[in-house]
């Protein structure tokens, strides 16, 4: 498998240029294509990475801190939400999920048809 996923983390989970999480923070603005690419690059390192005991610093870090930082800030009353709150709590669900998947390298989608990719 390319190596294009973990530059795409690395981007994202640094909050780089255009990278979902900085448009996020700074903009209050949700980036469908950006989260797209976010979660296609965790998707890709958990299915890189199920069977791998040790992981870099800053790819635990970034996995801990999406999750958890995504669903409060989407969450708090001020955050403008041009979408349903069924598709946010699907994001954060897909979120969640994924950072399962990379902590304990079991997929929670086995044999349920795989992961279901909300942009």
């Amino acid at each position: 498998m390319s190596e294009g996923y973990l530059q795409t983390l690395q981007h994202e989970f640094e909050a780089g240029e255009g990278s979902f999480l900085l448009q996020l923070r700074s903009d209050l603005y949700w980036d469908r294509q950006a989260f797209g690419r976010l979660v296609s690059a965790m998707q890709a390192c958990c299915n890189e990475h199920q069977s791998t005991q040790a992981f870099d610093r800053w790819m635990a870090e970034g996995f801990w801190y999406t999750q958890s930082f995504v669903r409060s800030w989407v969450n708090h009353p001020n955050f403008p939400k041009p979408y349903t709150q069924d598709y946010y709590e699907k994001a954060c669900t897909s979120l969640d999920d994924l950072a399962q998947w990379f902590f304990s390298g079991i997929n929670p989608y086995e044999g349920e048809g795989g992961f279901e990719l909300i942009e």
